[in-house]
């Protein structure tokens, strides 16, 4: 494309005439200039290159069904071309009343993409692959999250104010169930802001050598998820308070 913009300028500077008179050559000269692209794709542009290759494969009905109200929406178009893997979980982490360094942090736990102990150590020589929180077994993600008795204690100091519910044993497969009321929505904050607050904790021991304690991290994330879902515009509003106090 870039070929093309060049040879269209060089024609317009040697051609001072007036460009009312001179659209068809100018076309014609476009024309010849995609032709070169075409014929010549050492010297086009990658994106250039994507588009010959896809009109083999795009067809009419493709267009079609991303035309929405008369209207070419590329977004649709986009998506119908990938065929990737769906992740059930998507929805409830990326969600609005998650704030987003809880989306980022929730995210990387469901893939176990966060760098614990005993990833950095087949990596890296490291001192020790203990959990720097309990000190009794290797640091993992299902311990931290799950196992360690500082998590346990955590999971019961929310539990008290949360009111009827239970802590998921499958994180995954947790957030991977339909979210369709706004308790539901808000016991995924409190989750998410609770793994957050762990691995933050967890952090604390390891860079500053002080672990919080469990009810300054309880009424932190209790905090945290109030104040969130109170500034999110929900037209559920006056039964906010039955959710959380």
């Amino acid at each position: 494309m870039i070929e093309i913009k060049h040879v269209l300028k060089n024609y317009y500077i040697s051609k001072n005439e007036d460009l009312s008179k001179s659209y068809k050559d100018a076309k014609e000269a476009y024309r010849k200039a995609q032709e070169l692209a075409a014929n010549d794709p050492l010297n086009a542009s990658w994106y250039y290159k994507k588009l010959l290759r896809l009109r083999s494969v795009i067809g009419e009905a493709d267009i079609m069904m991303a035309e929405r109200k008369g209207k070419f929406q590329p977004k649709l178009f986009y998506v119908s071309l990938i065929h990737g893997q769906s992740a059930d979980d998507a929805r409830n982490i990326w969600n609005r009343l998650i704030l987003a360094k809880h989306r980022f942090v929730g995210w990387q736990i469901v893939n176990e993409q966060l760098l614990t102990r005993d990833k950095i150590s087949k990596i890296m020589p490291i001192p020790t692959d203990m959990c720097p929180v309990c000190c009794t077994v290797m640091e993992t993600h299902m311990h931290v999250f799950t196992i360690c008795c500082h998590m346990q204690r955590v999971i019961q100091e929310v539990m008290s104010w949360c009111g009827v519910f239970c802590w998921p044993n499958n994180i995954n497969l947790w957030l991977s169930r339909p979210s369709n009321n706004l308790s539901d929505r808000i016991l995924n904050a409190v989750v998410l802001a609770t793994l957050y607050s762990v691995w933050k904790s967890r952090n604390g021991c390891i860079f500053e050598f002080k672990c919080k304690a469990v009810g300054s991290l309880s009424r932190e994330i209790k905090e945290v998820v109030k104040q969130r879902v109170l500034s999110c515009n929900i037209r559920e509003k006056g039964a906010l308070d039955n959710h959380i106090i």
